[in-house]
C-alpha cells in the first residue's frame, strides 16, 4: 500500500503546478514555450487567422524582431474561456497587438501543497478502510484493542 501511495505521489509530483512569469520580447525566446495575451486591437486584428474572440495563445516561439512575434500555436483560449487545441499553425503577432507575454515556470511552493493534500488524503483514505497502517503493527488476534 505505501509503496503505491509513493509511486502515486511521485507521479503527481511529476506534474507540476505551472505559474506565468512575464518576459521581455527578444531573439532569446526562440523556441521558448509562452503564452501570449492579445490587446482588443489584437483580437480584432487576428481575427482572421485565429478566429472571433481569441484573447490569449500558447505555443512556442519561431521568430522575434523589435515589432513582431511568430510562433507555432497550440492553443488558443476564447473570451468566454474555452480553449482550443491547435496543431501548430503559424501565426505572427505585431507586438503592439500583446498586452502581455509570459513564460511558464514551476510553482514549487503549490506543487509540494498540492502533492502533500494528495498524499495525506489517500492515507486517511486508507486508513478508513483498515489498510493504512504505517507502523507495520497490528493486532492479528481482532482483539479489543487496549480496551477492558
Amino acid at each position: 500500500m505505501m509503496h503505491g501511495i509513493t509511486m502515486f505521489s511521485a507521479c503527481v509530483a511529476s506534474t507540476a503546478c505551472t505559474t506565468f512569469a512575464p518576459v521581455p520580447v527578444t531573439g532569446a525566446l526562440t523556441g521558448q514555450e509562452v503564452r501570449v495575451r492579445l490587446t482588443p486591437h489584437g483580437m480584432v486584428e487576428l481575427g482572421q487567422v485565429l478566429g472571433g474572440g481569441a484573447v490569449e495563445l500558447n505555443g512556442r516561439v519561431i521568430s522575434a524582431t523589435d515589432s513582431a512575434l511568430t510562433m507555432s500555436v497550440v492553443q488558443v483560449t476564447r473570451l468566454t474561456g474555452v480553449g482550443e487545441t491547435w496543431n501548430g499553425e503559424r501565426a505572427t503577432i505585431a507586438l503592439t497587438d500583446v498586452s502581455a507575454l509570459e513564460r511558464p515556470r514551476p510553482a514549487v511552493a503549490r506543487s509540494v501543497l498540492s502533492a502533500s493534500i494528495f498524499v495525506a488524503g489517500i492515507y486517511f483514505i486508507g486508513r478508513s478502510f483498515g489498510r493504512g497502517n504505517v507502523t507495520g503493527s497490528h493486532d492479528p488476534g481482532g482483539g479489543t484493542g487496549g480496551q477492558q
